[in-house]
């Protein structure tokens, strides 16, 4: 079988679209299928496998890339997964699935496009008119959570076509670490090492703001508890938060895009994850699971698709979006509470090895990908 990955982005850019689209063909591929990807060509000075396939757009803003001459590749494939949504590419989903040489397309609807002034208006605009035609062109489509489909709205029509399939996470390479561990990873990344830490990971630029980074650095501002913050990312935006972050006298240390090893070990170096984003754009969280896994809890937004991966007083707690008085008011109470962070850390680890295998979660893909063939 062959199957092709279609991303509007992929690594090393950050961001959990690309990451989810190149964890698929990896594990596709140890499972002797013939996983290719597809995505567009941003100018990214990278080594890519053989199977990644990058092509120039017509003209690209952001993320979107106007790739129309990509449909001309779908056919030497049995199925074309498409991780939506790719702006300049899946408008003409509905037009390649009438061709009879097209193999079926099914989707992995990852979140909502928000934004702001003019964006978000062509974005609405692209919601309410096209979007709706879009998925009902793909033969099925995955949701990492029913919560967000139904929240969004995105069932109508295709309620028999939808699949709820929450990603996995390698529990190998985020575990646990014991405290002598954490005192050795912060000593190497040149912090605090008996200091409350804490962990951000999101990106810096302009298509992640919706992460809420400088809704945390408001909230650690008011804080009582001496702290430490961590800052794993980077992007066009990183100038400003480290600005706003001096003028607060918030305590953060900016380390930029980092490795995959450093990126683990900075979970294990902290006891607690903030994930405060603000809209609606956050469908899932794989943040809070890579945290989960490491055995520290999080502290996250109350959004739909986000509170099933953060279940509250249970492996983290929840709070209302943008709320800077209730953020910190969380972050408080576990910085007070040492038994409490560890008790909540340890039952998110174990919620992970039984609620989120990539196995199960790529046997699932798998089946429906051999229905359709």
């Amino acid at each position: 079988m062959r199957v092709l990955q279609v991303t509007p982005v992929y690594p090393p850019y950050k961001g959990g679209m690309g990451a989810v689209a190149a964890r698929y063909a990896q594990e596709l591929r140890a499972r002797n299928i013939d996983a290719h990807v597809l995505t567009p060509d941003y100018g990214t000075d990278s080594e890519d496998p053989s199977y990644v396939h990058r092509i120039k757009g017509l003209f690209s803003v952001g993320n979107a890339s106007a790739v129309p001459h990509a449909f001309f590749r779908l056919k030497d494939f049995d199925i074309v997964h498409v991780h939506y949504p790719f702006f300049g590419f899946a408008e003409l989903i509905p037009i390649a699935a009438q061709f009879p040489n097209t193999p079926p397309i099914v989707g992995t609807f990852h979140m909502n496009a928000i934004a702001s002034g003019m964006k978000g208006m062509l974005f609405d605009l692209q919601r309410t008119f096209w979007q709706p035609t879009i998925l009902k062109s793909f033969t099925t489509l995955f949701v990492s959570s029913q919560d967000y489909a139904d929240q969004m709205g995105i069932t109508k029509g295709i309620k028999d076509r939808l699949v709820e399939n929450p990603f996995g996470i390698d529990t190998n390479r985020f575990h646990p670490a014991s405290l002598e561990e954490k005192k050795k990873i912060r000593k190497t990344l040149g912090i605090e090492l008996d200091l409350y830490t804490l962990v951000f990971v999101g990106g810096l630029d302009e298509p992640h703001a919706f992460k809420g980074l400088s809704v945390l650095i408001e909230a650690l501002s008011k804080l009582t508890t001496p702290y430490q913050l961590l800052v794993i990312g980077d992007g066009d935006k990183r100038v400003q938060y480290e600005s706003e972050a001096k003028q607060l006298s918030v305590s953060a240390h900016f380390l930029g895009r980092v490795s995959d090893d450093v990126l683990a070990r900075s979970y294990r170096a902290a006891d607690v994850h903030v994930f405060p984003s603000t809209s609606s754009a956050e469908a899932f969280g794989l943040v809070a699971l890579e945290a989960a896994a490491s055995g520290i809890p999080t502290i996250a937004s109350d959004l739909p698709g986000v509170r099933t991966v953060v279940k509250h007083n249970e492996t983290g707690f929840l709070c209302e979006p943008r709320n800077v008085i209730d953020l910190a008011a969380r972050i408080e109470r576990l910085g007070r509470d040492l038994e409490l962070r560890q008790s909540l850390g340890s039952a998110a680890r174990k919620r992970v090895e039984t609620s989120y295998s990539w196995d199960a979660h790529m046997e699932k893909i798998i089946d429906v990908y051999n229905a359709l063939v």
